[in-house]
């Protein structure tokens, strides 16, 4: 899970861990940036300012597929089984 105001990935159990990334942002909130960006857009007096705000609109709705897309790559890796390298190895051969 991503935290909204750090982009912090956390375990719901006991907070961010070992092995957790950083991903700055949350995906609804870009999504609702959006949604508001084309509510003004569409009140918009100027040809000018309503372009802008499509624009912006646009841009927060592809930022929020780009943050899903690598939150779920994320969680692809952090799920995936480590190799053992060689100081996992050493630590075993320690038991």
């Amino acid at each position: 899970m991503v935290t909204a105001l750090t982009g912090q990935r956390t375990n719901s159990k006991n907070g961010p861990g070992p092995g957790r990334h950083f991903v700055p942002g949350d995906p609804k909130e870009c999504r609702e940036h959006a949604s508001r960006c084309a509510e003004l857009a569409h009140t918009a007096k100027s040809p000018d300012l309503k372009m802008t705000l499509i624009n912006l609109s646009k841009n927060w709705l592809k930022l929020a597929i780009e943050l899903e897309r690598t939150n779920a790559l994320l969680e692809i890796a952090d799920s995936s089984p480590r190799p053992a390298g060689p100081y996992t190895q050493k630590a075993d051969m320690k038991r």
